[in-house]
């Protein structure tokens, strides 16, 4: 069947991943240490990212759950690095563009609120005829329900779509369902992955 739609992840793909950042910044702004940052917020993240809890909820437990007495800064420390280090990728965004001009295109994000207001702050999602955040939808990948969601926004069937993430679990996921999953690698190895599935780039 012929591809109608494309859809994209956001961190690792589209821009730069900025989890990593952000916990070194939490370790050293709130003087904790960065095993104890990171584990923490790998129970928190999904409350977050699927909407349960808000920022201020999210940062409540998270002082709770590390005994942290450091009062924390006005900028927000799940926000500032993403802000301070946006960058699209512009090979990646060059393929966006010229994808834009022959299908539909869409995003599947597990994200917090804060990180979607800053991207659409940016008109980030202009190429995208739809998007799903986890923390607007109550679910994050690999569950198929976010999944169903962006195809049912985007009218597409999941033989007609290709879903691209960096990471293989996720493009596994969506492959399970029908979907032509991509992990992807770099620009190039996207590009010569579409090509294959006879996705036209000009």
């Amino acid at each position: 069947m012929e591809i109608t739609t494309v859809i994209f992840d956001i961190g690792g793909v589209l821009i730069t991943n900025p989890m990593s950042e952000i916990k070194h910044d939490i370790s050293i702004t709130l003087d904790l240490n960065l095993n104890i940052v990171e584990k923490t917020i790998e129970v928190l993240l999904p409350q977050i990212e699927k909407g349960i809890i808000t920022e201020e909820n999210f940062w409540n437990k998270f002082k709770s759950l590390t005994k942290c007495t450091k009062k924390l800064p006005e900028n927000s420390l799940l926000l500032r690095e993403l802000a301070k280090n946006f960058k699209p990728f512009p090979d990646v965004m060059e393929l966006v563009r010229k994808l834009k001009k022959f299908y539909k295109m869409g995003i599947i994000s597990d994200t917090n609120q804060a990180h979607v207001n800053f991207l659409r702050n940016k008109d980030f999602f202009r190429y995208f005829n739809a998007t799903v955040f986890s923390c607007e939808v109550g679910c994050r990948k690999p569950e198929e329900k976010i999944f169903r969601l962006a195809l049912q926004r985007l009218e597409t069937t999941p033989e007609e779509t290709v879903f691209i993430d960096d990471r293989a679990e996720f493009a596994k996921a969506a492959r399970d369902l029908g979907i032509n999953g991509i992990q992807f690698v770099s620009a190039a190895q996207l590009k010569r992955d579409l090509i294959e599935l006879g996705v036209k780039l000009t």
